[in-house]
């Protein structure tokens, strides 16, 4: 009898749980569902202006506009740039077609579980060239599925609509990001093969040229250990970045300093320097004229000039 009692309590007990999954499971359906829905489709030829405002930096303004097959971005406080292509056409590529994998919520009053309001998310308004708004839409960091190296996603929520959808990806990290980091950081992209001559006017006296495989130091062929340090020089010269930018600097003579790189075709990249103090220089290349960027003197003879002291 008494195995019977036990029995009977253990198959009620049972019955509670799955009662309680089972109000648990809906609950959960009304407010997340899984879907594979297209949140937005852009014709990204239409696109000329891209508007940002970034949570991490008080959704403060920036406009991109289409020039050409370029883009040029400005902070709405004096200062334009040519911006990163690349990372401008990793925005657009998800413009196409992006897919929602699940709605997350579908109130407003939940907004806040998700940071999806207003003032904590980062906006994007896309407009083409009559200003006609092809997409606005908010985004912030998702939840991470799997491991926390993997799994990024994004929570998105459309301009005019109470739904916060969840997008696999970083989409956020592509969206909000400071305004320097959004501008063209190039001061030297060469192929290194291309390099043909190397010269420090102001520094050095000597000039290096390419002839075959081997360098040549004022005519005279370099020895194996001098040839091998030009080379390891020309590895690391052809690529040069900076964010570093001085807005402010307007150059009042010719340059202290300078690199002239001569290319295979003719042309010829430079690198002027001039001196601010004892510990910090301003640099500028000819491939980016009217970009300057701050250095200290320590990191320009380093990566700069080490072949010219």
């Amino acid at each position: 009898m008494k195995n019977a009692n036990n029995k009977r309590l253990l198959i009620f007990f049972i019955g509670l749980v799955v009662v309680y999954l089972g109000i648990r499971f809906v609950n959960f359906r009304s407010s997340t569902t899984n879907l594979h829905e297209v949140l937005l489709r852009v014709d990204t030829s239409k696109v000329a202006t891209i508007k940002i405002y970034p949570y991490s930096e008080g959704q403060k303004e920036m406009v991109f506009t289409r020039k050409d097959q370029s883009w040029i971005v400005s902070n709405g406080q004096g200062i334009e740039d040519v911006a990163d292509s690349s990372l401008v056409n990793n925005l657009l590529q998800v413009l196409p077609g992006l897919y929602a994998d699940r709605i997350m919520t579908k109130r407003k009053s939940q907004w806040g579980e998700y940071r999806m309001e207003d003032t904590s998310t980062s906006r994007v308004v896309i407009a083409d060239k009559n200003n006609n708004v092809l997409a606005d839409f908010r985004v912030r960091d998702g939840a991470r599925i799997g491991s926390s190296m993997g799994g990024g996603t994004t929570y998105v929520r459309l301009s005019g609509d109470d739904k916060v959808y969840m997008v696999d990806g970083y989409l956020n990290s592509s969206v909000d990001r400071p305004f320097v980091r959004w501008r063209e950081s190039t001061i030297i992209r060469l192929k290194k093969d291309t390099i043909m001559s190397i010269a420090f006017p102001g520094i050095a006296n000597e000039k290096i040229t390419r002839s075959g495989d081997t360098w040549m130091i004022d005519g005279r062929k370099a020895d194996s250990a001098a040839n091998a340090q030009i080379n390891r020089y020309v590895n690391s010269i052809k690529s040069r970045y900076s964010w570093s930018f001085e807005d402010q600097f307007r150059p009042a003579g010719e340059s202290d300093a300078r690199l002239e790189l001569g290319i295979a075709n003719g042309s010829q990249v430079m690198v002027r320097a001039w001196r601010k103090d004892d510990s910090t220089w301003v640099i500028n290349s000819s491939l980016r004229e009217k970009s300057y960027y701050n250095i200290s003197d320590s990191a320009l003879r380093k990566d700069y000039w080490p072949l010219g002291q």
